[in-house]
């Protein structure tokens, strides 16, 4: 009986457990020093090991004693374009738990996490990742701040059991049970502290062995708060903006949004205004009109009133006023950083595209 039960046990968390040899993750300086996110200011390669995250903080020590501005220029809001300590990942997985330890020393470092282009990060390479962040002095509070590339590769799963080949006893099996779950619960613990949103959580914890979780659209990436770095610029015309207020409402909405009657007789921004402020060809738009419309647009004062349908089934739509500026000037020359610089972001794409179709 107790057989069978190890069996069960052992299907349900291993159903991949692929095996990665034991060799620790190789952790180095590769000389820039404080950098943007198109280079490396560390990189992190091969299989995450127990011991790996008191590295890491040794060469942060260092790093802090022998640069007079690090500390300011990790603790404070930063794009992608900004100097920051930038440490890169190139890994298959490894230790779950010292993936949880490395992202707990970045989110306390306010240190900046990359998965360069063509690289892959999965398992505990990707909650390493997910420490990432920076420091939003207006609002006192840590942020995220973790990029990727439209050719990165990131994926998230579960905690595996992991029980020597041919040793399904007892004590093995609970051993490596009990080690999964306080993974888990490690997990859930912190994920606040690591800025890990629950419907993130949801999809770690409910895939398992070989069946990542993959970051493939915008959307996923966005809702996960981890920034796309690396992209073509879009051109601004209607239907991005189009694009900026459903995405915003998606993204960032929290709260409640007024309904339609605040907008009781307006019209949205037809194409002749569209044209004259943007050049856009007469009729340009897409199925984002079915979805949202840019009620009043303020190309002056960065802001535009946004009215999203939010399913199918209301017909009610809600107002959404996006703040594309800060400080309520030129959004083009000083985008809001609360939506990731506007003209400089994702925000103007469709949400449904995927990474790779960004280059």
């Amino acid at each position: 009986m107790f057989q069978r039960l190890i069996l069960a046990i052992t299907m349900i968390f291993v159903a991949n457990t692929f095996s990665l040899k034991a060799y620790s993750a190789q952790v180095y300086e590769t000389g820039v020093g404080l950098t943007n996110v198109s280079q490396c200011s560390m990189m992190i390669e091969g299989i995450v090991q127990k011991g790996d995250a008191a590295k890491v903080e040794e060469i942060i020590q260092a790093a802090t004693r022998s640069n007079a501005n690090f500390e300011d220029s990790n603790k404070a809001y930063k794009l992608d374009n900004d100097l920051q300590y930038v440490v890169c990942f190139s890994s298959a997985g490894g230790n779950y738990l010292e993936g949880i330890r490395l992202a707990k020393l970045f989110a306390k470092h306010f240190i900046t996490t990359s998965v360069p282009d063509r690289a892959t990060c999965l398992s505990a390479c990707a909650i390493a990742f997910l420490g990432g962040h920076g420091y939003d002095r207006q609002n006192k509070k840590s942020v995220p701040n973790r990029y990727v590339f439209p050719g990165s590769k990131i994926g998230f799963h579960a905690p595996s059991l992991s029980v020597p080949e041919q040793n399904y006893t007892e004590v093995a099996v609970s051993k490596a049970y009990k080690i999964a779950m306080n993974a888990i619960f490690e997990l859930r613990k912190h994920a606040e502290e690591l800025s890990i949103p629950q419907r993130l959580l949801i999809d770690i914890i409910s895939h398992r062995g070989d069946d990542f979780f993959m970051i493939n659209t915008l959307d996923q990436a966005e809702l996960a708060f981890i920034r796309l770095t690396g992209y073509r610029q879009r051109k601004i015309q209607k239907d991005t903006f189009i694009a900026a207020c459903w995405n915003s409402y998606k993204w960032y909405a929290i709260g409640p949004i007024v309904e339609d009657e605040y907008f009781f007789g307006m019209v949205p921004v037809d194409d002749d205004d569209w044209k004259g402020i943007f050049n856009a060809r007469k009729g340009v738009g897409n199925r984002f009109l079915q979805r949202g419309r840019v009620y009043e647009f303020q190309p002056f004062d960065g802001e535009m009133d946004c009215s999203i349908r939010a399913s199918r089934d209301q017909r009610k739509n809600y107002i959404y006023n996006v703040a594309l500026s800060q400080n309520g000037g030129d959004p083009f020359k000083d985008p809001d950083p609360n939506l990731k610089g506007a003209f400089r972001s994702t925000i103007l794409m469709r949400g449904s595209r995927t990474l790779e179709s960004t280059r």
